[in-house]
């Protein structure tokens, strides 16, 4: 730890020179050169003559040319690839801190209505000042309002990025007729500014409309999202689920995995995991040995499910686990994952889950581009009536669990692997151009 801090410090001692010192700020890799030449010399004189103090002391000024050299080349994009985020919410989320100590900056400038002049001229100053080799946008067609502001002074490498082709209509940017004109524009600024198009599947891209010809020339492409599968692979010798749960050995677990919605009303626009749609399912197997255990935030509407539990009679058959760091574990100890979102751009917790051998039925809101295994994953529509959904969770579960080793070779080799994320990000950002 004490070697990470000095060479923390080390850096923000270079970051200040190249920011403040006139005589660091003109030097280049070749007026360094005959310098680090005559410190390089001075080294191999001290070691040499086995002097130990002039050995530290050259020792510390040939790594601060090292440092110096990596400085500059990275001010020229050349290596040195590093991340900084913008929050448009103007407030700390809820993985920031995590984010922070790793070493990423993050940038705060709210972005809605009212604000829209004072993130202009924020988001200009940054870019004015930060000189970006590319700027990666998630915010679906706000986007384009984004690379607007950003005229001028946008990098060579511009992506929008989509997450969900409805998300934009079912969020807070408006009603109406106004709204739609928001929306409208934003998707011409990004035909007219983005160079690229990334969406989290194919089928997003599809049903957000840039798969058209009109958008062949901004590459359109689905970027997987991705994690490091080893932690899936962890046998969680140390859990005992069903003792956390106080159930026997009998009790199958099906789990829910995803935040609880804004609203759990059937077909609401916020209701996008379908909350309610699992408690009419459990409601049909109220006479069979299952639990249905709910993972993720559960700030908004979980006063309304427990009311809608209770008058469903399935109290007694479910747990609300809320926020949990232990889902790798969790999966490798349950039956079932229940998957009945009304919409995903991929859904990722449907790969992980067939990382730890889990079988999944999930819905047609679900794309297929999760699919490792087939045999892992059942889909069923959303039209189909509960007890049929009932049915098939019963199914499975009585089904054998299988092998998962096959789906770990597969997944090695996969998009979702984090190992094989910086190859395609480099791709993107740097060698398509």
């Amino acid at each position: 730890m004490q070697y990470n801090k000095s060479l923390d410090r080390l850096l923000q001692i270079m970051e200040a020179l190249r920011a403040q010192c006139p005589w660091d700020q003109k030097q280049t890799i070749e007026t360094l050169r005959p310098l680090t030449i005559e410190e390089t010399y001075e080294l191999c004189d001290a070691i040499v003559k086995k002097d130990w103090d002039s050995l530290k002391e050259e020792i510390g000024d040939v790594l601060l040319h090292l440092v110096f050299y990596s400085k500059i080349a990275a001010e020229e994009n050349q290596f040195n690839f590093s991340i900084e985020i913008l929050v448009t919410g103007g407030k700390e989320e809820y993985w920031d801190k995590t984010l922070k100590s790793r070493g990423i900056e993050i940038h705060y400038i709210e972005f809605g209505k009212g604000n829209i002049n004072s993130f202009r001229t924020g988001f200009r100053t940054l870019l004015r000042k930060k000189k970006y080799l590319a700027i990666h946008d998630h915010q679906e067609l706000f986007s384009g309002w984004h690379f607007l502001f950003g005229i001028g002074l946008l990098p060579k490498i511009r992506v929008a990025h989509f997450h969900n082709p409805t998300y934009q209509m079912n969020s807070n940017y408006g009603t109406g007729f106004i709204k739609k004109k928001k929306l409208q524009f934003g998707r011409l600024f990004i035909f007219l500014f983005a160079t690229d198009i990334r969406g989290t599947s194919l089928e997003v891209l599809e049903k957000s409309g840039f798969l058209k010809k009109a958008y062949q020339k901004h590459r359109p492409k689905a970027l997987h999202c991705s994690f490091d599968f080893k932690k899936y692979q962890t046998e969680g010798k140390a859990y005992n689920l069903r003792k956390m749960l106080k159930i026997d050995d009998d009790t199958k677990i099906v789990l829910i995995v995803g935040r609880f919605d804004y609203n759990i009303i059937e077909n609401h626009p916020q209701n996008h995991k379908n909350t309610a749609f699992t408690l009419g399912v459990l409601e049909q197997l109220v006479n069979k040995k299952v639990i249905f255990v709910y993972i993720g935030a559960n700030d908004y509407s979980i006063n309304e499910f427990y009311l809608l539990a209770e008058e469903l009679n399935v109290l007694n058959k479910l747990k609300v686990l809320g926020i949990r760091n232990d889902v790798n574990f969790l999966m490798q100890q349950a039956d079932l994952l229940f998957f009945p979102s009304r919409e995903e751009g991929l859904g990722m917790v449907a790969v992980e889950a067939q990382v730890c051998g889990l079988k999944v039925l999930a819905s047609d809101g679900v794309p297929n581009e999760c699919v490792i295994d087939n045999k892992l994953v059942s889909f069923l529509p959303l039209s189909a009536p509960k007890v049929e959904w009932s049915r098939k969770i019963v199914e499975l579960l009585n089904e054998e669990n299988l092998d998962s080793e096959l789906n770990k070779i597969l997944f090695e080799f996969s998009e979702f692997n984090i190992q094989n994320a910086p190859k395609i990000l480099n791709n993107l950002y740097l060698n398509e151009f």
